[in-house]
């Protein structure tokens, strides 16, 4: 039996040169709870420019969209660190900051800034959703 193709394999085969991200948070336009108590889901409008109604009608997309849902403190704690190792090779020093309280998920105990150097707290924590794209049914 022939094992499936995984993710990692998948991207790989692809080429990073043709993988584009779109982060869903940041290009939503609305959030909508779904279901009732106990069993909610949450219904999200996004805009994207990667395809347009006519090529899902025709089916002929273009491209692909796939929903991978990844823990956000690994994806910033991934970020900073990838930040940081470009600023030490361009610049000898580091200069990203991520708080260890946000890298353990006591996101209430971020001092948000530095001690040392002042520089902001790089999680995304931090970045608040605007209240008017939150609805309820």
């Amino acid at each position: 039996m022939t094992k499936p193709l995984g993710i990692i394999e998948l991207l790989t085969r692809i080429g990073e040169q043709h993988i584009r991200l779109q982060n869903l948070v940041e290009s939503a336009t609305n959030f909508t709870l779904k279901g009732k108590r106990g069993h909610q889901e949450t219904a999200i409008t996004f805009l994207t420019d990667q395809m347009d109604p006519s090529e899902i009608f025709r089916k002929n997309a273009r491209n692909v969209g796939l929903v991978l849902w990844l823990p956000t403190e690994l994806v910033e704690a991934a970020k900073a660190a990838h930040a940081s190792e470009a600023d030490v090779a361009r610049t000898g020093e580091h200069l990203t900051y991520l708080s260890t309280a946000c890298v353990h998920k006591l996101h209430a105990r971020c001092r948000q800034a530095c001690k040392f150097c002042g520089k902001p707290c790089a999680c995304s924590c931090h970045a608040v959703v605007p209240a008017t794209m939150v609805s309820e049914p």
